[in-house]
Order: structure tokens, then sequence, then C-alpha cells
């Protein structure tokens, strides 16, 4: 259930990233479905790449959040988002960044409304019953 709200959390980040910012966009396609569809698989790479990628770049990164008080969360969304380019460049969906402005405020806005989204869609959604040792 995790990685679905997360997935849809990103889909609705990278959706309104692409909206706000003229240095990100997504292949549309001529239905409202293909356009999810299209989004689902940007943001399913963004997930992958979240999930596996950006710990590493956490641990190697750790001295400059330090130094900079956390700023270089920043950098580390941009960075995230250049690889989602071009991950998904790769599975014929491209993700188009135009630049390092671009990245940064991409990856940020696309994260907070990521953490907004999957947060509501965590308190509606019903999660799993508790066990009782029975």
């Amino acid at each position: 259930m995790r990685f679905l709200t997360t997935t849809l959390g990103n889909m609705a980040g990278i959706w309104v990233a692409a909206w706000l910012l003229p240095t990100v966009d997504f292949r549309q396609g001529e239905a409202w479905q293909s356009t999810l569809f299209y989004l689902f698989v940007i943001a399913t790479v963004l997930t992958g790449v979240n999930w596996l990628i950006r710990p590493v770049i956490r641990v190697l990164a750790f001295p400059l959040y330090i130094l900079t008080l956390g700023l270089f969360a920043l950098v580390t969304n941009g960075l995230v988002f250049f690889i989602v380019g071009w991950g998904s460049s790769i599975v014929r969906v491209p993700l188009v960044v135009d630049g390092w402005g671009g990245a940064i405020w991409g990856g940020t806005i696309t994260a907070i409304v990521a953490a907004i989204v999957g947060g509501l869609l965590s308190a509606i959604l019903p999660s799993k019953p508790a066990q009782n040792g029975v």
C-alpha cells in the first residue's frame, strides 16, 4: 500500500511541477488516460530512484548536509530529478528537465506535493489490521 500512495503522490507532484515550471515537461498523450499512464511510469521510476539511489546519495553527501544545515537537500532533489529524467527516457516516457534550476525547483515542488498527497492518501486509505497474536 505504501508503494501505491508514494507513486500516486509522485504523480501529483510531477504534474504540478510540469504545470508550474516551464523548464519541466513530460510526454502527454492525446487522451487523459494515456497522460495518466505516462505520469504513472515516470512516478514509478521516481519512486524506484527514491528507494534505491537516494539513500546512497544521502550517505555520500552527509557532510554537505551538515555543512549547509540541510540546504544540500535541494541539490539532492535536483540530482534525483535529473536521474529520473534519464531513467524515464530509457522506458520511452521522457521527463524533460532543462538545467539545474529546473531540476532543483522541479524536484522540490514534486517532493512537497508528493508528501502532502501521500500523507492525505495514507490517512484516507485503510491500513493493515493489527495482529493480536492469536
